[in-house]
């Protein structure tokens, strides 16, 4: 059996950051891989999901999930 990731729930959080006219909402954080799949908003809907590694985050960010 394959070994589930471990991901910490970024959600009670509520952080986000926008770029480009796209605001992305944190969900999780993937230590083990240091991806963090985020939710995509454009004009107030919600585009879709994906997952950016961690190192495109905004520094203010990153230092908010760090300590986690």
């Amino acid at each position: 059996m394959a070994k589930k990731k471990k991901s910490i729930p970024l959600t009670a959080e509520n952080l986000s950051f926008c770029e480009d006219g796209v605001t992305y909402v944190l969900l999780y954080y993937f230590p083990s891989a240091m991806t963090v799949e985020v939710a995509t908003y454009e004009n107030g809907k919600k585009t879709g999901v994906r997952t950016l590694p961690f190192a495109h985050l905004p520094k203010a960010l990153k230092k908010q999930i760090n300590p986690l």
